[in-house]
């Protein structure tokens, strides 16, 4: 709620070592409590940016399956991932004889089996779930939690708002 006033925001990377093990799960728990989240399964880069100007940077990207992308360091959805953590980062796309330029800075968090790329990992705060499945149907209870969670983002609206935080410039 509060990266925006600060150069760069740490990723968080939700990793397991087999399918099943609740990294989508964790991902849509810290989704209903993040400023604006959209889960995405697929990364076209200029959707995405196009996604992040629409919301003013202020959305949090849950990307999910992230090592189908972690094998690719030098195209746009790397670029994306990689540099999107620092404030002024930006993404330029050819417009007919001009270009336009999108910001990538916002919060993200992944989900992988296995580990994520190096740079990944060295922007992230990296969760690993321990081996095992869950043993509740979290699902089941989905909607009390969001309920409560609704209360909860209100909650943190409200005070980012009022705090007094001088933005970095």
């Amino acid at each position: 709620w509060l990266y925006d006033r600060y150069p760069n925001t740490a990723y968080v990377s939700v990793t397991a070592p087999l399918p099943g093990m609740g990294k989508t799960l964790t991902m849509d728990v810290c989704g209903a409590l993040a400023r604006n989240a959209k889960m995405l399964a697929t990364v076209r880069m200029l959707a995405v940016v196009r996604a992040i100007e629409a919301h003013d940077g202020r959305l949090t990207l849950l990307i999910d399956e992230v090592e189908k992308l972690a094998r690719r360091t030098h195209d746009d959805a790397a670029s994306l991932m990689h540099g999107g953590y620092r404030k002024g980062s930006t993404h330029m796309v050819s417009a007919g004889k001009s270009n336009m330029e999108y910001r990538t800075y916002c919060p993200k968090m992944f989900a992988s089996i296995g580990d994520v790329n190096a740079v990944l990992r060295s922007r992230s705060i990296v969760l690993t779930l321990p081996f095992g499945r869950p043993t509740r149907d979290f699902y089941a209870e989905e909607p009390i939690a969001r309920g409560e969670a609704s209360g909860l983002v209100t909650a943190f609206a409200a005070a980012s708002e009022a705090l007094d935080l001088p933005a970095y410039v």
